[in-house]
């Protein structure tokens, strides 16, 4: 019922809400384009158009957001693995909740909080066995772990073998 002009207003309208939601400078590009159409349907193409344009946007901003945060978490780990960190100190370093945190490492990581964690404690394990001459309990103590028998536990299921075997392998007498 009401005038083209007037119903294509309020289209661009909408469309340069949601761009300035998303943040997008597509504003120009919208009014420019859709000013010039004549017709309802034309109208319609062009609408949607644009609307597939800021949803684009929409998610690549929140893909870039979710690296961004992810990568945050990862900093965060690999600077207190040493440490009796959780999940749930990881999730408040980066502001989010620790169920939202976990879903979101396991589908930017692959792999579990936890898993990542062990993983990277054992890589470091496994370094410090095979270069250096601390004792096995030093170096659970080193790379984040409180109880030594855990940490061999640990390191078989993740390894294979102890951490003594481990050690034999390469040679080193083991001193505890």
């Amino acid at each position: 019922e009401q005038p083209f002009s007037t119903f294509r207003g309020e289209v661009i309208g909408l469309l340069l809400f949601l761009a300035r939601a998303v943040q997008s400078k597509a504003g120009a590009g919208i009014i420019a384009d859709l000013n010039a159409v004549e017709d309802p349907q034309s109208l319609k193409q062009g609408a949607e158009h644009w609307l597939e344009m800021l949803i684009d946007s929409m998610n690549e901003e929140r893909e870039s957001s979710r690296s961004h945060v992810h990568q945050r978490a990862l900093l965060y780990i690999n600077q207190n693995y040493k440490e009796d960190i959780s999940m749930e100190q990881a999730a408040e370093y980066v502001n989010l909740s620790p169920h939202y945190f976990s879903k979101l490492f396991r589908q930017q990581a692959g792999e579990t909080f936890i898993d990542y964690l062990t993983r990277l404690r054992i890589n470091e394990a496994k370094r410090l066995i095979a270069g250096e001459e601390l004792s096995l309990k030093g170096i659970c103590y080193e790379v984040g772990y409180k109880d030594p028998n855990y940490f061999s536990r640990v390191f078989k299921k993740a390894v294979g073998i102890t951490p003594s075997e481990f050690r034999q392998q390469y040679g080193k007498q083991s001193p505890c």
